[in-house]
């Protein structure tokens, strides 16, 4: 699959641009940003200084809900 199949460069909108940071969710997370923005008439530009809008998917890390739900002593230690 063709980045372009992914992110189509061509058609009338407002241009937009993604930059990903961080792990392959991340990645994922943009390509459906991508997807609704073009649904509402936003198409993909490669080039940063063309682009209406910008959106930046940074994220953060996948267990930091789970380290700080989790109190006291891990199970197991001492």
């Amino acid at each position: 699959m063709k980045l372009e199949d992914l992110r189509p460069l061509s058609g009338n909108g407002k241009r937009l641009y993604v930059e990903t940071y961080g792990c392959q969710m991340n990645v994922g997370d943009s390509e459906i940003l991508v997807s609704i923005m073009q649904d509402e008439g936003y198409r993909y530009t490669e080039d940063i200084a063309q682009a209406d809008v910008i959106l930046v998917n940074s994220g953060y890390g996948a267990d930091f809900g789970s380290s700080t739900v989790t109190k006291g002593p891990a199970r197991g230690s001492s």
